[in-house]
């Protein structure tokens, strides 16, 4: 993201060059405001429009994303609206949802405005008008929008400016000639050092001034960068405090100052010999003071209104160019250390062992940055200990190290706040490790809030770092810490795999030795099963035909209250028997011994020979039976004794489970592939929580008529295997209190 972001505003940067030339070509002001206009399309905004003051209004001069037959008719008070509000001001304005704001004021068939950019046009105090960008997004312009545009806006000043001076001063070709020279060759280049020795030449050159100096703005100091015969002009470090001499009051006041008698004027401070004359004008951007051209002279009265107009023409292109190449130079070298920040990123996640790691970044430091000195200190037992150094002797990266709160690591380490020291001897705290060490820049390295060490870097040289080093080395500080968690995340999951691999282990044989005694235990429990059914079934039989023959009087008279009994016992003796059959069918299934005789089958003869017994089933509930089926269905292969133990199941549940004077609704239709039946009564119903465990075994719904009717718990287990087994499948809806519907499938494709 922010590679793509350096290449957007190099873009711009082209950009506004392109403008910049063009404005300071020899166009009329139509064909320059069109010209910016076409320009700012590339940038991809969605309306641009360029407001020309007009007395009391401004006025659409130049535009795209309005209506061609719009633009001439736009006009705007001044104090009315975003751009309005903007030219009364002279304050630019960022709006990001406009909506939110209630000065906005929309014209005709223009887009739907999300958010509006505008910057009004000034040339020196005066209102020349507002550049006004528009887009359909929200939020759609930042800080870096706003000082391109103010560029733009800037450099259209000037070129109004210009263009108004022309068309008045037609009678000074020579100056004009100046001021064009001045813009091509000013803006002829995004260095700043050749843009200073271009502004120097020209002004020598062709205005012919005795001395001349530009000086920049740095914090509260004048720092000369360029000069003609100026006795400091080879002194780097040569400056002239804000407000002091003429240079310094035109820099903290922005006005420019005319001095054609320098011994009347108390600010003057005399640098050269037999100077009389002097004029400054401000190097401004805005209100924003950059810096100073001085020019000064061995004549009095030496300057006029002339030479303020055109030192004040060189000056405002200037400023723009300085601007611009301080813009350039601070983008290159974002640029190159994102270059250099991804390239450490590549080179110290490329392992995960702490040791390369910090090898690598060290080097990679030393070479790409030139520190002098580079060391990583990771805390231990509330001590600093290093990890690994360069530029130390083997001696010194030995003894590196202190305690927590020692030295301006250990203070690091301490408060987790970064220390910039540009000479160390002036620091009361500080630990020597080094002799040669003159600075020194500590960054904490952190982990969720937390120090985990230091990253270090010491110079020869005083005033060695500033804070685009502490940024920059922050930056990479957090990619060290990122490597760092990484590789101790690594080990720590690597010795958990190990841990977890040996519980794994053991946990499956200890599981297999389980899952072994279990399949004995449930094989036993088959077993058991088996043999006690069949061993059962034999007395059970007898018993209920003994329980018959008395019973029915067959074996002598037996009065009212005996028979009540043995219709107990005979009932109960028939339920043993189902449970006896139902424990061997599940016995058949879990040992795949159940078989299944598959014949042809004619459900609907079998369902009206059936009919009778559900009656049958149902009349002692007075339950009264719906079928509902087609006149013709295929014959199929079934086993016909599975099909009837499906529906004496479903139906018998469906039976034993309802109410007196209920209806019972059997539903047959023929699909594709199977025959769908579906049984309905109008029951007690199942509560959603147990519909996905009716069909297991030994699974029933725990309520009082469950429990009052009794059950094994198996039959659904059968007779879904039974349906499974007859290619269809089984499905239940039901709602408490209000019934329930088994669907069932037998397929039409069985052989």
């Amino acid at each position: 993201m922010a590679i793509n972001k350096t290449k957007s505003e190099e873009k711009r940067l082209k950009i506004l060059l392109e403008v910049a030339k063009a404005i300071n070509s020899p166009l009329n002001i139509n064909k320059i405001l069109n010209y910016v206009v076409d320009a700012v399309k590339q940038l991809g905004y969605d309306l641009c429009s360029i407001l020309l003051r007009e007395e009391e209004f401004i006025a659409v001069k130049a535009a795209y994303g309005l209506p061609e037959k719009q633009v001439e008719k736009i006009r705007i008070k001044i104090g009315e609206g975003i751009t309005g509000s903007v030219a009364k001001s002279k304050m630019p304005e960022m709006v990001n949802d406009v909506s939110k704001d209630k000065r906005y004021i929309k014209f005709g068939e223009r887009l739907m405005t999300g958010s509006e950019l505008a910057v009004p046009i000034i040339a020196g105090n005066e209102l020349i008008g507002v550049f006004n960008l528009e887009d359909r997004r929200k939020n759609a312009f930042n800080n870096e929008d706003l000082k391109i545009v103010t560029a733009l806006a800037d450099q259209l000043a000037i070129s109004i400016k210009n263009s108004k001076l022309l068309f008045s001063l037609r009678h000074t070709n020579e100056n004009l000639s100046i001021i064009y020279e001045t813009g091509n060759i000013i803006n002829s280049t995004l260095v700043l050092d050749k843009i200073l020795k271009n502004i120097l030449n020209l002004v020598v050159k062709k205005l012919n001034y005795d001395n001349f100096s530009i000086l920049l703005l740095e914090g509260d100091k004048l720092f000369l960068k360029a000069a003609y015969k100026h006795p400091k002009k080879y002194d780097k470090n040569y400056y002239i405090k804000v407000n002091e001499g003429v240079t310094g009051y035109v820099a903290k006041n922005g006005k420019p100052q005319i001095i054609n008698d320098v011994t009347k004027d108390k600010r003057y401070i005399p640098v050269r010999r037999g100077i009389k004359s002097e004029m400054a004008v401000p190097l401004k951007i805005g209100d924003n003071v950059k810096g100073v051209l001085n020019v000064e002279s061995k004549k009095l009265n030496a300057f006029d209104e002339n030479d303020l107009f055109l030192l004040s023409t060189v000056a405002d292109q200037a400023a723009i160019a300085i601007q611009n190449a301080t813009i350039n130079k601070f983008l290159a070298q974002s640029n190159q250390k994102l270059k250099i920040i991804n390239e450490i990123g590549k080179v110290i996640n490329s392992s995960l062992d702490l040791d390369k790691i910090f090898s690598r970044f060290l080097h990679f430091m030393s070479k790409q940055l030139n520190y002098d000195f580079c060391a990583i200190l990771l805390i231990e037992n509330n001590r600093l200990y290093s990890r690994a150094g360069i530029g130390f002797t083997p001696m010194e990266i030995e003894d590196y190290g202190a305690d927590i709160g020692e030295g301006i690591c250990g203070m690091v380490a301490k408060t987790g706040k970064p220390v910039i020291t540009n000479d160390v001897s002036k620091v009361p705290f500080y630990k020597k490790q080094s002799l040669k060490t003159k600075s020194e820049i500590s960054v904490p390295l952190k982990v969720e809030g937390k120090v985990i060490g230091v990253v270090n870097v010491e110079s020869r040289e005083l005033n060695a770092f500033d804070k685009e080093d502490l940024v920059y080395l922050s930056a990479l500080a957090d990619q060290v810490t990122v490597s760092i968690r990484n590789a101790q995340m690594y080990n720590k999951i690597k010795n958990f795999n190990i841990e977890l691999k040996e519980k794994v282990d053991r946990a499956t044989t200890e599981l297999r030795s389980a899952n072994k005694e279990l399949e004995r235990l449930n094989q036993v429990k088959s077993d058991f099963v088996s043999t006690v059914s069949h061993e059962l079934r034999t007395p059970i039989t007898s018993i209920q035909g003994y329980v018959s023959l008395i019973h029915d009087g067959d074996a002598g008279t037996i009065n009212e209250e005996q028979k009540e009994f043995l219709g107990i016992v005979k009932s109960e003796s028939q339920r043993l028997t189902r449970l006896i059959s139902d424990l061997l069918d599940i016995s058949k299934i879990e040992e795949g011994r159940m078989q299944l005789i598959f014949d042809d089958f004619d459900l609907l003869d079998f369902l009206n020979n059936y009919k009778k017994e559900i009656q049958n089933m149902a009349l002692s509930k007075d339950i009264k039976i719906h079928i509902s089926m087609p006149l013709k269905l295929p014959i199929i292969k079934a086993d016909s004794d599975k099909i009837k133990q499906i529906f004496n199941n479903l139906i018998g549940n469906a039976i034993k489970f309802s109410d007196k004077n209920t209806t019972l609704e059997i539903v047959v239709k023929e699909n594709s592939n199977n025959i769908q039946i579906e049984i309905t009564d109008q029951g007690i119903g199942i509560a959603k929580k147990y519909l996905k465990k009716i069909f297991e075994k030994f699974q029933q719904v725990d309520n009082k008529m469950t429990r009052k009717v009794g059950g094994t718990g198996l039959g659904l287990a059968i007779i879904k295997h039974l349906i499974e087994a007859h290619g269809g499948h089984i499905r239940v809806k039901s709602k408490l209190g209000e019934g329930s519907t088994f669907s069932f499938t037998i397929s039409k494709n069985l052989k």
